[in-house]
């Protein structure tokens, strides 16, 4: 891993929105869908956002009363989840770049490490979807 990577959301694959508090998220090609809330959805507003792996973990460490260790390790964890999945890739090494995520309250919240929800029970469904039978140009261009 570089010394702060910047991840990003591959949207070739990947579709994604924010509801209530909720990130839900489609890998297109894979059927698979993710939902994450609390923390995982910070992380995943802030990856959209392009902040970096260190802007991230200060913006949760001025969120929330943990241990700095305990924060990095649920987030390399759950940057790890989020790249085993293929919703994410490393986009850059931010080496000297200031970035920073957007302060939170005055008042630090209790830190609870961000779960990655992985369902494939419509994946089936998502797959016949005829947009996976299009070409590279997308619908309604069928592939040849």
């Amino acid at each position: 891993m570089a010394i702060d990577p910047v991840y990003g959301v591959d949207g070739a694959t990947v579709v994604s929105d924010i509801i209530d508090g909720e990130a839900v998220i489609l890998h297109r090609v894979s059927g698979y869908y993710f939902s994450t809330d609390g923390v995982g959805c910070l992380i995943w507003e802030w990856i959209g956002g392009g902040q970096s792996r260190v802007s991230i973990l200060k913006g949760l460490n001025e969120r929330f009363a943990a241990d700095p260790a305990e924060i990095e390790i649920a987030v390399d964890a759950f940057l790890a989840d989020l790249v085993n999945h293929k919703l994410i890739r490393e986009i850059d090494s931010d080496i000297g770049r200031v970035t920073k995520a957007s302060a939170g309250p005055q008042t630090k919240s209790t830190f609870a490490p961000p779960v990655l929800h992985v369902y494939s029970d419509l994946r089936q469904m998502i797959l016949l979807d005829p947009i996976h039978d299009v070409s590279e140009a997308g619908w309604p261009i069928p592939k040849t």
